[in-house]
């Protein structure tokens, strides 16, 4: 799981990356197995799918 984060509604005093998106999470599972990932941390932020993950046919990208 890696994170990032820009000045936007983030950081004070880091460089605004994206006008769009002030926070990216990636999230990587090299397992055959389904695997569950919790973050306290990430709780209270509103995250979403990219559009272009959401307009997916595959339907594990848009899991």
């Amino acid at each position: 799981v890696m994170s990032i984060e820009d000045g936007h509604d983030g950081f004070p005093g880091l460089s605004q990356l994206d006008s769009i998106y002030s926070f990216i999470v990636v999230v990587v599972n090299a397992s055959p197995q389904e695997v569950s990932f919790v973050s306290p941390s990430m709780q209270s932020r509103n995250l979403q799918l990219h559009p272009i993950q959401e307009m997916s046919s595959d339907d594990l990208v848009k899991s």
